[in-house]
């Protein structure tokens, strides 16, 4: 036989409504929204339309006006026809210049040994940028 359990109604301490809501949830779900709002907001008001060109990148051909400026990783570079070396910078200088005030003035072409030093390269740099050599691109080989 089963028993059965009989609630008492009458008994005021056993019957007693839950007047309160849970607000777990309710706070868990506001937090998540709050880090929601917080996280999209700085996106949208720093997001500007902006409309970017569209290029294809090619490689540039080698034009007779352009000089390419080849130097190996130890220091040894020729311009053009000429032979230089790094430790060598007066004729170099004397030859930039002349370059420099040709006009049009013509592009110099760096192909980089990729071992030679930084502090090199820097130098033969600021000797063209000070020279007045003002278009000077680097060449790479493609991938």
């Amino acid at each position: 036989m089963i028993k059965q359990k009989k609630f008492n109604t009458h008994n005021s301490s056993n019957a007693e409504v839950l007047n309160e809501i849970n607000t777990t949830p309710l706070v868990d779900v506001m937090l998540v929204l709050l880090i929601i709002f917080l996280i999209t907001i700085p996106v949208v008001n720093s997001s500007i339309n902006v409309s970017l060109p569209k290029e294809i990148n090619k490689p540039r051909n080698v034009n007779t006006e352009n000089l390419v400026l080849t130097i190996s990783s130890n220091g040894e570079f020729i311009l053009g026809n000429s032979k230089f070396k790094i430790n060598n910078g007066s004729g170099f200088k004397d030859y930039v210049r002349e370059i420099a005030i040709l006009t049009p003035q013509p592009e110099i072409h760096l192909k980089v040994d990729k071992e030679l030093l930084f502090e090199d390269l820097g130098y033969i740099l600021k000797l063209l940028e000070s020279n007045g050599i003002k278009r000077i691109a680097f060449l790479t080989e493609p991938k």
